[in-house]
């Protein structure tokens, strides 16, 4: 990684961190005085992100791991140097961001909050939630923060708590670097422009209440606290009242509501995006606090509270459990939202028959397969077969098997539905080419032998979603002799891998393959990173269109899961195998 100056012994040297190791080396001759392996993670948000922070002779803060950082101490005995750690924290963590030194104390993110750590011991000084998640430079005694949207902040650099002297609203745009200082002047740049910022006299500016929440039964509510002598038993009536958690006010309002002792909850939910939390707003004087959106009628997803910048719970108020994205949290969905039609049994449920095999692909490694079969399978008629992939989380979260029990034979054509099972030890394989190889010429071919199925492209589609996503697409694609047909929900299209997925599906007519896609709005995206998975699929769901492809499925107003894909997952097999 980038390296930087250091001094140790009082010698200056140029200090750089690696994947594992961390290096002292002589600025004049390039020799190597010292090396430390550090223990941390080579991943983005660890080690190959880190640089060191000088944090007075010999001593360096480094951000090697996803969930925290370390200071080492080098010191250097008649030559020989020694390098170890002197104290680990989580204060620093989930971040790109670079932290900085200041009088004995580091300033820096941890995931989206701005924190203040004693140098010497480790020790929390303060957080805040607020400037937000960006990058602080130290001009001087003061703190200039510029957040990833674009708004600059000037804050103390004390260790007595968060004290903001200025602000600007200065870019509109994102913003991915540190700000500069030279001759008097602060320098910002965003993706498209630089600035230059002087400094003047500002005034703190305070955070509102969205205007529109005033016009919300919710907003009267608030008023009326406002107002009160006894606001508790205000808050305890009104919370009495409700019937649900969080409170939704038909057609497209919905209100989170924490109550409780604590003094900052934050918010994390598909609707704000990943890698990033919003601040609630505690009602003053009280012990609620609040997240009010604007959303869809027909939206769906999950959201989690962070109390006192802990990891992210669910809400104690709501028994609507969830997991993904944001861990073990809470799920939400608006009265339109067509919710899973299928947890009853079906009158006639189909059978699931396990198959396994030695794979000469994976060197004789033994895998399975499980085949579900309609509850009338005759083997003397043809069925296609749809493979899908991700057995484990497509039957135990996706309940797909209770779909097919309900669609098929019905809006659906009698099927077979093949569910691909991978190592737990290596989830990835699906992306190899040893695993295409497998699904290709020993599944397909043991699948069509063992059971009466139609064993031409026209009767194949394989299924994924997620991750498995771009594994069904890519694979469609790339095999067009072996599938003409593929269902996929939730894909990666900004990152498809070695090929993307406009070189594959060149035209219909030369490459013909009927498509099954849907995504939410509030798929996969990071607003402060400028990436969004829901704007690359409406990229890709044009681009099919363009070359002549007719994908069925489409964009819905929810959030990233099994807690939604497995609602449409009905929809998809009509798309792949229509009963006419």
């Amino acid at each position: 990684q980038s390296p930087i100056i250091g001094t140790v012994d009082g010698k200056r040297q140029v200090i750089a961190i690696g994947g594992t190791k961390m290096y002292g080396i002589d600025p004049t001759e390039g020799k190597a005085l010292w090396e430390y392996e550090h223990g941390g993670s080579g991943g983005a948000l660890g080690a190959a992100s880190a640089i060191p922070v000088p944090a007075g002779d010999g001593r360096f803060l480094i951000e090697h791991t996803p969930d925290g950082s370390a200071v080492i101490q080098v010191s250097n005995n008649d030559g020989i140097y020694e390098a170890k750690e002197l104290w680990s924290t989580n204060a620093f963590r989930g971040t790109y961001v670079t932290p900085v030194y200041h009088d004995g104390h580091f300033y820096g993110i941890s995931g989206r909050v701005l924190s203040c750590v004693d140098a010497a011991t480790g020790e929390m000084k303060w957080r805040s939630r607020e400037p937000g998640d960006g990058f602080p430079t130290l001009v001087g005694k003061h703190l200039v923060h510029i957040t990833k949207p674009g708004l600059l902040h000037v804050i103390e650099a004390s260790p007595e708590g968060y004290n903001e002297l200025a602000q600007l609203e200065l870019f509109d745009e994102h913003s991915w670097s540190e700000v500069s200082y030279a001759d008097g002047h602060l320098f910002a740049r965003s993706m498209n422009a630089l600035s230059r910022i002087d400094l003047v006299q500002a005034a703190k500016s305070e955070a509102k209440q969205a205007s529109w929440i005033r016009g919300t039964s919710f907003g009267a509510f608030l008023g009326e606290v406002e107002a009160a002598s006894d606001k508790g038993a205000v808050i305890d009536r009104y919370m009495k009242a409700q019937s649900q958690f969080p409170i939704i006010e038909a057609p497209g309002v919905i209100h989170f509501v924490y109550r409780g002792e604590a003094k900052d909850v934050g918010i994390v939910s598909d609707l704000i995006g990943f890698r990033r939390e919003d601040p609630m707003i505690q009602v003053p004087g009280t012990d609620l606090f609040y997240y009010s959106k604007r959303v869809e009628p027909t939206a769906a997803g999950t959201y989690g509270f962070i109390v006192d910048y802990a990891d992210p719970a669910p809400d104690p108020l709501n028994d609507r459990a969830a997991g993904g994205l944001f861990g073990e949290v809470s799920f939400f969905s608006m009265p339109g939202w067509k919710g899973f039609p299928y947890e009853k049994d079906a009158a006639k449920a189909g059978k699931i028959e396990t198959v396994e095999w030695e794979s000469a692909a994976f060197e004789g490694k033994s895998r399975k397969v499980d085949v579900w079969l309609p509850s009338d399978y005759d083997a003397s008629n043809s069925y296609p077969v749809a493979y899908v992939l991700d057995a484990k989380n497509a039957l135990e979260n996706g309940h797909v098997h209770k779909t097919l029990n309900h669609v098929v034979g019905h809006s659906v054509q009698p099927m077979i539905a093949v569910f691909v099972y991978v190592d737990e030890e290596n989830p990835r394989e699906a992306q190899t080419p040893p695993f295409a190889v497998m699904m290709t010429e020993e599944l397909i071919p043991t699948i069509d032998e063992k059971f009466s199925t139609v064993a031409s492209r026209d009767g194949r589609a394989v299924v994924g979603s997620g991750g498995g996503a771009n594994v069904a697409l890519a694979m469609a694609f790339s095999k067009h002799d072996t599938f003409g047909g593929v269902g996929a929900q939730a894909p990666n299209l900004g990152f498809f891998g070695p090929m993307p997925l406009d070189q594959m599906a060149t035209s219909a007519d030369e490459v013909p393959m009927n498509v099954y896609l849907d995504w939410g709005t509030y798929h996969l995206r990071s607003p402060h990173e400028a990436w969004d998975m829901a704007a690359d699929a409406r990229k890709g769901w044009a681009m099919l269109r363009e070359r002549g492809y007719r994908p069925t499925g489409g964009e819905y107003p929810e959030g990233f899961g099994w807690n939604v894909w497995r609602v449409h997952t009905d929809q998809l097999f009509q798309g792949l195998f229509p009963k006419y």
